[in-house]
């Protein structure tokens, strides 16, 4: 089809994963069904090598869908595959973007990925980020980030901590401000934005779900790239992990019910109970799949 540039093709999944990690394509067409490893397994592989790959499932089976989701695969195609169909696979594919790699965003200029010198200071800063706009007292960041040790000793540790947290800001030129304040800290943002409150803006003024608006409900659900500080697994972070997931299965949810298109968001894996809560509910929105790829 016009402007695809077709990298290779493959029967056998370790030869076809061998050449992606080499050569990282932008899309991969992947069928479920292959020897030694199924394409759900091989979408796994490729997507812990290559996070940014969209992932397009061909398969005769439709009961791979929810699995879909957890992955985050641009599209599910059944067979026989119609091409009036694969044109619009393939306009969605153009359309797609990968996401932003940073987590801060500040007006009037590109998203900042900071990298920090410490494990410790990105923690730091991570706590004061998550508590923004209000005054984290000394004693909670002891308690919470320095367990075990002593006050003096902690004392001594947060101020080392945060000296180099403020010069990493300022040679970053991002406006975030942490101030001295009642015998804690306060994290100012003046202005600059995060992914995460962008993203949970948009989802809370978004308009009704109908046919009319899935295109962009649907973009909204690929934007949520996984759970809130996942890579970093802190306990302190867990609640609002839990509720942002909470807000992004239930939206998850109203896509796949959805009749007007075959809208494939992402899961975390942690989400997996989706699929366990009801077995009626699971086949009826797997129908739903299966009649709206008939009718697209």
């Amino acid at each position: 089809m016009g402007g695809l540039n077709i990298q290779g093709q493959y029967r056998e999944p370790r030869m076809a994963l061998d050449k992606i990690v080499q050569a990282p394509p932008q899309a991969v067409f992947l069928d479920i069904q292959m020897p030694e490893r199924n394409g759900i397994e091989l979408a796994e592989r490729i997507l812990q090598e290559h996070p940014d790959t969209a992932i397009i499932f061909v398969t005769a089976y439709d009961e791979y869908a929810i699995k879909a989701f957890e992955l985050n695969a641009l599209d599910y195609l059944l067979k026989p595959i119609q091409y009036d169909r694969l044109q619009k696979t393939i306009e969605r594919l153009f359309k797609s973007r990968p996401p932003q790699p940073a987590s801060v965003l500040q007006a009037g200029r590109e998203p900042v990925t900071i990298r920090w010198k410490t494990v410790k200071g990105q923690e730091v800063f991570a706590f004061l980020l998550h508590h923004r706009g209000t005054v984290v007292k000394k004693q909670v960041l002891l308690d919470q980030l320095w367990p075990d040790i002593d006050w003096k000793k902690g004392i001594t540790q947060l101020y080392t901590t945060v000296y180099p947290i403020r010069k990493t800001l300022n040679e970053e030129g991002l406006a975030i401000q942490i101030v001295n304040c009642d015998e804690g800290y306060l994290l100012e943002m003046n202005g600059t934005r995060l992914d995460v409150s962008e993203w949970e803006a948009a989802l809370d003024g978004a308009p009704e779900l109908t046919g009319e608006t899935v295109d962009g409900h649907l973009r909204l659900s690929q934007q949520y790239r996984g759970d809130y500080l996942a890579d970093h697994h802190y306990r302190w972070a867990e609640t609002e992990r839990s509720r942002l997931r909470g807000k992004f299965l239930q939206h998850a949810h109203r896509l796949a019910r959805c009749r007007s298109t075959i809208s494939i968001g992402i899961l975390p894996r942690s989400a997996c109970t989706f699929q366990k809560k009801s077995g009626r509910k699971q086949k009826a929105v797997l129908r739903g799949f299966r009649r709206l790829a008939e009718q697209l």
